[in-house]
């Protein structure tokens, strides 16, 4: 495939740009641990490469790989297998997940939710307006009764991924907030902390714990990824993930920069650098 095929796109965040390969964006849900069925529906939309050519995914770049979902307690759930997913044939004749675990999911998607309801107006203010939410995972009824063993997995199955995509939403969010805040607690969490009516106690814990939304260090990989721009040469240490395909980076920018035109173009790789790269064509800016 010829690199002019491999569109990548820049725009800018208060102090952050997002560089992002977008065509063939789908390839970040693979190697996640969790199968793609080509029958799903958020997965069918990310095929459509004009759409994703806007930018309505970016946030899968904070998609995490299989083995940090598998260690961290808040989603671990999520890589449960096919086979093994927590479904119960009830005394009707009727399939449901095992009550237990349909109220952890349950309250994980309400929580997941209304965490990034109430950061993506503080921190997430210039992200593309075109961006595309995940369905809710109750949107596969996973939460419902099945006449089948098989159409319940299906369901739970589907609603795992669309779990992914909001987990991806709000470490979205908090890493925009911890670049540019080294306060403790962060400004993330004081707006969560004081959010009215107030989280549990345990959600608060849960989630100031949890790697996977909170920690963007080399410690929890990811699909994508996050490069801290305050490293002088920073690109010039890339030059193997650059040879990766579609690999979508975030760019952080120390505090106190303002993004122009200018400036993102000037701190973006030389062309005598991109062109030795197969996955990466001139950048634009938007």
């Amino acid at each position: 495939m010829s690199t002019k095929q491999h569109l990548t796109q820049v725009f800018w965040h208060e102090h952050c740009v997002i560089l992002t390969n977008i065509n063939k964006s789908v390839e970040l849900l693979e190697g996640s641990g969790l199968e793609v069925s080509q029958d799903e529906r958020f997965h069918l939309s990310l095929l459509n490469k004009r759409i994703w050519g806007r930018d309505n995914f970016w946030y899968l770049a904070f998609l995490p790989k299989f083995p940090s979902l598998a260690r961290d307690p808040l989603f671990k759930p999520l890589v449960t297998p096919f086979d093994h997913l927590p479904i119960v044939l009830r005394q009707d004749g009727l399939y449901v997940m095992k009550p237990s675990i349909l109220d952890q999911w349950l309250q994980l998607e309400f929580y997941l939710v209304a965490t990034y309801n109430l950061l993506k107006e503080k921190f997430l203010p210039l992200a593309p307006l075109q961006t595309v939410l995940p369905p809710y995972p109750q949107s596969t009824n996973f939460h419902h009764t099945h006449e089948t063993d098989e159409a319940a997995r299906r369901a739970a199955h589907r609603a795992r991924r669309l779990f992914l995509g909001w987990l991806c939403l709000v470490a979205a969010a908090i890493s925009a907030s911890a670049k540019l805040d080294e306060r403790s607690p962060p400004a993330w969490y004081r707006i969560i902390a004081q959010a009215e009516p107030p989280f549990p106690p345990f959600w608060l814990d849960q989630i100031t714990s949890s790697p996977i939304l909170t920690d963007f260090s080399a410690t929890c990989p990811r699909r994508g990824l996050v490069v801290n721009m305050c490293t002088e040469w920073a690109f010039l240490e890339m030059e193997d993930l650059f040879r990766v395909p579609y690999l979508p980076i975030w760019l952080c920018f120390p505090h106190g920069v303002a993004i122009s035109h200018r400036l993102a173009k000037q701190l973006m790789p030389a062309q005598s650098f991109l062109s030795i790269m197969p996955s990466i064509s001139k950048p634009t800016v938007l």
